[in-house]
């Protein structure tokens, strides 16, 4: 369980915002540790973002967003990573920076691996 002042030092750094979608004040924000919680030392501030129930659910990897896409926890952990060193954009709007980028790339969308190493997706193999 996180300190009720580390929660608030959080939200209030994101501006009581949900950092993947932008939902606003309001919403029901929770606190996500971006490095899986293996104890205490986990509980820092550039470890933890506040998301909205819904999204923190589909950075978890448990839930399709509202379009019907997954993302992988890896990926998840990468954007949200990101994120907390970057103000101005959303998860989402990362997401598909990176999705782009990885098409350009001939990468998997999906993992952001190159496409004929992922075994996970079925890509078109030559």
């Amino acid at each position: 369980m996180l300190p009720d002042r580390l929660r608030k030092e959080v939200m209030a750094r994101d501006e009581w915002r949900c950092r993947w979608c932008g939902a606003g004040p309001g919403d029901n924000l929770d606190v996500h540790h971006i490095e899986y919680r293996r104890g205490d030392r986990y509980d820092v501030e550039p470890n933890l973002i506040s998301l909205c129930r819904k999204d923190h659910g589909f950075v978890h990897a448990q839930y399709p967003n509202r379009r019907g896409e997954r993302i992988t926890k890896k990926v998840a952990q990468e954007i949200l990573t990101y994120l907390t060193m970057n103000g101005g954009i959303t998860g989402i709007a990362r997401w598909r920076q990176l999705r782009a980028q990885w098409r350009r790339e001939n990468r998997c969308e999906k993992h952001g691996i190159e496409a004929e190493m992922c075994l996970e997706c079925d890509h078109v193999r030559a």
